[in-house]
């Protein structure tokens, strides 16, 4: 007995996180022979002996995993939903194959996805304006939670912490979330991110001892409720008054076996007192209110940096110390043509953003 192309009503596919699902195609994939198939009954044309005939089968049935079961929603037709168990015998339905109605392919209700999730903190960040943005309550406040869909446990990982500039308007400090977007390289370079606002428009600036506690509430909060991942390193973004906040925040001495490095943007030109144990990346922008790049070069030969170079990166000048010991990186950047940021159109490129994150994690 063999099988024919399949009838199977819907013609759908999707999969769910328990079982395979079909593939769409109108195929059963890895379908057993029709005698005795009574799993998820979906109708295909099979050849027996010569002669075509209608039996029901289990369609997108697998060799492993439990018996699956049936839900009401599936692929573009809904269907037969498994639930993906981990015996080693028998049919598992599919995560949403082939149906008569439904919508949408659900997850199978068995088997671990593996994946790191934070429970009620939607994960794979954005900015777009129709959808809500995943912020977390950390003392009271709201800080914006940036983290990577599916990643496994155990995926090593860099912690961002972003610090805004002066901003009046409690509802824009986030702001620094796009002017640098970390969150756009998640996926990519493994990533995790965490934008908070101070309780006034300058971090430790008549805030009456409170903003400080609560960023160290933050990072104690990303570490624990991350602790799936191996956080590897914490890098420290500061734009304008962040980055002078920066300076000296990420100088604390509970921070010496966490902060790899800085990224001061638009702070000015001096170095952190700590900058002996600190990687750092500096940007400015070439007709900036904040002006000077950072005076970087004591620190890059401290960490076996070679002598300065300089090179276009598009519309920007980078000023790198190369072939720094492993585990340190030391670069300028200045944005031609662009001011201090308070305009999308003076923010850094995607081409600087890029460069800035891959310096970020060849720390890692």
């Amino acid at each position: 007995m063999s099988l024919l192309a399949c009838a199977c009503a819907g013609d759908g596919g999707g999969s769910g996180a328990g079982g395979m699902g079909g593939d769409g195609s109108g195929v059963c994939a890895s379908t057993p022979a029709c005698d005795g198939c009574q799993n998820c009954l979906e109708r295909c044309r099979c050849e027996t002996g010569g002669t075509e005939q209608e039996c029901l089968v289990a369609c997108g049935a697998s060799a492993s995993g439990g018996a699956g079961g049936a839900s009401g929603s599936g692929g573009s037709g809904g269907g037969a939903l498994g639930s993906g168990g981990s015996g080693t015998g028998g049919v598992t339905g599919s995560g949403g194959n082939a149906g008569s109605e439904g919508s949408a392919g659900s997850a199978g209700s068995g088997g671990d996805p593996g994946g790191v999730e934070i429970p009620g903190l939607r994960c794979g960040g954005t900015l777009d304006a129709d959808v809500q943005t995943p912020f977390a309550e950390i003392g009271g406040r709201q800080v914006f939670v940036d983290y990577p869909c599916g990643k496994p446990r155990g995926t090593a990982v860099t912690f961002v912490l972003n610090l805004h500039g002066t901003m009046q308007q409690e509802t824009g400090r986030h702001y620094i979330r796009g002017y640098f977007p970390t969150y756009e390289y998640m996926d990519s370079h493994d990533l995790i991110v965490a934008t908070p606002k101070s309780v006034v428009s300058q971090w430790g600036n008549g805030d009456g001892g409170r903003d400080e506690p609560h960023l160290m509430a933050v990072v104690d909060w990303m570490y624990t409720s991350f602790s799936g991942f191996d956080i590897r390193q914490m890098w420290i973004v500061g734009h304008s008054w962040g980055a002078m906040y920066a300076r000296t925040f990420a100088c604390k001495a509970e921070f010496i076996d966490k902060v790899k490095g800085v990224v001061l943007m638009s702070g000015g030109s001096a170095m952190p007192a700590c900058a002996d144990r600190l990687a750092a990346l500096g940007t400015v922008g070439e007709t900036d209110i904040v002006a000077g790049e950072l005076t970087q070069s004591a620190a890059a030969g401290a960490h076996g940096c070679s002598a300065e170079r300089a090179a276009n990166l598009g519309n920007n000048v980078v000023t790198e110390w190369p072939n720094c010991t492993p585990g340190w990186v030391h670069k300028n950047y200045l944005m031609l043509g662009k001011g201090h940021g308070f305009s999308p159109a003076d923010w850094p490129d995607d081409a600087m953003n890029l460069d800035l994150v891959e310096a970020v994690v060849s720390t890692r």
